[in-house]
């Protein structure tokens, strides 16, 4: 008997350790949506399309969603890494994705970084959208940061292929989510809607984001 109790003992020790490591590395971000519409000194809104969508957000159903202005290059790396959905509105370019602490100070998410991850370790991913300039710059035979990320997994990888306009992004990922998540569509229909209602209330100029460069089946919806 005392055998027996010392062997389950040592199961259940084992199973709180494994538990407080899993909790350790997930509980910043909970396998959820994680949100940023980064705070710049030029003063555009980039965190506008998440006040606007949070009907849009909860009809995604992940288990939390993170939502903020500020973060940086390693941290917005870890959220890549435990997130379902990962979307950001702000500067950057063909290799690097730029963020900015309330203090000011700057940093990035590079291609580099993203590359250095073990293999498939972004397979949580659902999708991730980068409301950035040129995500995707190059297309298939380039290093960007579209490639990058779908080459450690992920299943489904947005990003634009040149200059994108603070107002367009913002009108075109409500929309976008709104198509995805409430309604359902697929994420090509969810892209196309938020093309139109992005050059609908910009005077016909999509701002960039009808030139996406992406990576993953678009016929699928994001409840299958």
């Amino acid at each position: 008997m005392k055998a027996k109790t010392k062997i389950i003992a040592l199961f259940v020790v084992c199973l709180m350790v494994v538990g407080s490591i899993y909790s350790f590395n997930v509980s910043a971000y909970g396998y959820g949506a994680y949100c940023q519409g980064i705070d710049w000194a030029d003063g555009n809104d980039r965190y506008k399309w998440i006040n606007d969508s949070q009907n849009a957000l909860a009809s995604l159903r992940c288990s939390q969603v993170t939502m903020g202005k500020y973060n940086t290059g390693s941290g917005a790396l870890d959220a890549l890494k435990y997130c379902e959905v990962f979307i950001v509105h702000t500067h950057g370019s063909q290799t690097t994705v730029a963020y900015r602490e309330s203090n000011g100070s700057t940093s990035d998410m590079t291609t580099g970084m993203i590359n250095g991850l073990p293999t498939n370790a972004l397979s949580n991913l659902k999708f991730a959208v980068y409301g950035t300039c040129s995500a995707g710059m190059g297309g298939s035979g380039a290093t960007n940061i579209v490639n990058s990320t779908a080459n450690k997994g992920a299943k489904v990888v947005i990003g634009f292929l040149d200059l994108t306009y603070v107002s367009q992004v913002n009108q075109y990922l409500y929309d976008f989510l709104k198509s995805l998540g409430e309604n359902r569509n697929t994420y090509q229909k969810a892209m196309n809607d938020g093309v139109y209602w992005a050059k609908f209330w910009n005077w016909g100029n999509a701002g960039g984001t009808d030139k996406p460069y992406t990576r993953g089946d678009l016929s699928r919806t994001y409840f299958n």
